[in-house]
């Protein structure tokens, strides 16, 4: 059922991926191409760096591991790891692949994409998200690059999209204003807005 890592090494200091067989470095990330804010937006982001970086970092860590099978370890994010393992979307959900890291080679874009498995025998891919307080935006662009790429090195179909948020005391599958687990974002249109969003990111 898991599919092996493409061969794409991380660099962490510049945020980079390299294609192993050739030595080909990624020119951009998912994220720097998906980026609609504004550089004042950007600046009051970083501003709290120190806070939202290792918060996101470590509460991925514990969801890879807890798919995985391996021990968690929330540390000082309790508040946000509990309820999100706690989620009733696990208990049908069964890993392909988590923290995967792939490249777009023909675009030279690199990305991680956060988990994707079967759930009621549909292949899903997901994004997680964490904040300090529920805030809904949309992912599909960030979606749509992570199937694509999927697809690229797999060549498997992804079947559904959604995204899985985070907060203190909370955590959500999908769109929390609407009744129920939903909407799930369908994997079409999140592809076509990730095509859109390179075209306008190669128009500067």
């Amino acid at each position: 059922m898991p599919v092996e890592s493409p061969p794409v090494i991380f660099n962490p200091d510049d945020h980079s991926y390299v294609w192993e067989p050739t030595g080909q470095a990624s020119r951009w990330s998912v994220s720097s191409v998906c980026n609609t804010k504004t550089p004042a937006e950007v600046a009051a982001i970083e501003r709290y760096r120190h806070v939202w970086e290792p918060r996101g970092t470590h509460v991925h860590l514990c969801l890879e591991n807890f798919l995985k099978g391996k021990s968690v370890d929330p540390g000082d994010y309790n508040e946000f790891v509990e309820p999100l393992l706690a989620l009733p979307f696990w208990n049908d959900f069964v890993l392909v692949a988590a923290e995967h890291r792939m490249m777009d080679l023909k675009r030279a874009v690199g990305g991680t994409l956060d988990a994707i498995g079967y759930w009621q025998d549909q292949l899903v891919l997901l994004d997680l998200k964490t904040g300090s307080a529920p805030r809904w935006y949309s992912t599909n662009r960030q979606l749509g690059a992570y199937l694509c790429m999927f697809n690229q090195h797999h060549g498997l179909m992804v079947q559904n999209c959604t995204t899985i948020w985070s907060f203190p005391g909370k955590a959500f599958h999908g769109d929390w204003r609407k009744a129920g687990n939903g909407p799930w974002q369908n994997p079409t249109q999140c592809a076509i807005e990730w095509f859109d969003a390179w075209n306008d990111f190669n128009m500067f």
